[in-house]
């Protein structure tokens, strides 16, 4: 039992309800052309966040309502693959029930929230079937390794990324910010180019490899 102030007028008391899921939330994507492999080497020591979501109405209906970051000590290198893929880790969820009081007085209102509580330890990988992004922000990349590490730039962040759609009608979001063990790698073996998203590949968030500047 935990009891939250709200706004200096009340407090709202919340307790677990014993519930919990195991969900697959998605930490990175990989875009590499067909003579390139990608891969990506996770630790769950790096900061992972996770969509919370919330219902009024005694779990009819969820919304996001925030995130919550977990960091726990473990990690995996994906294997090479050369075809577009997302890599995802497994995230506990609990439920917890909360009561609003407000001057001393209950309030009717409740609500019940699913809020990530840890990572399992669990990995996977799923091929992208679809078309690759059409980044605009490139640069020429020479042979060899090229990976995209800890400095200044964007976190990975997909708004759809917790798969919850199936408990609670709705997915949630993830997010991942990259750090000296949670890299994405590139092999390209010619030269090319890497484009991001959001940024110059070097600080997006997202990285994909092309044949020519976009």
């Amino acid at each position: 039992m935990q009891a939250d102030p709200i706004g200096g007028l009340g407090y709202r008391r919340c307790k677990a309800t014993g519930r919990t899921t195991k969900r697959w939330a998605t930490i990175g994507t990989s875009y590499p052309l067909r003579t390139s492999r990608s891969w990506l080497t996770y630790s769950g020591g790096s900061t992972s966040t996770f969509g919370v979501a919330t219902s009024f109405d005694k779990g009819v209906s969820f919304s996001g309502t925030g995130t919550r970051s977990t960091s726990d000590d473990w990690g995996h290198n994906f294997v090479r693959r050369n075809y577009d893929r997302s890599f995802r880790v497994q995230v506990l969820y609990r439920q917890f029930r909360c009561a609003y009081y407000y001057a001393g007085k209950f309030r009717y209102e409740t609500s019940r929230s699913w809020k990530p509580w840890l990572q399992t330890g669990g990995t996977a990988s799923h091929r992208l079937r679809t078309g690759k992004p059409a980044f605009r922000r490139c640069a020429p990349i020479d042979k060899g390794e090229w990976f995209r590490g800890r400095v200044r730039g964007k976190d990975y962040t997909l708004s759809y990324g917790v798969k919850f759609k199936g408990v609670i009608g709705i997915d949630l979001s993830s997010s991942r910010s990259y750090s000296n063990g949670a890299r994405l790698y590139y092999d390209n073996p010619k030269a090319r180019w890497a484009c991001g998203n959001n940024a110059f590949p070097a600080r997006a968030g997202k990285i994909r490899e092309a044949r020519r500047n976009l």
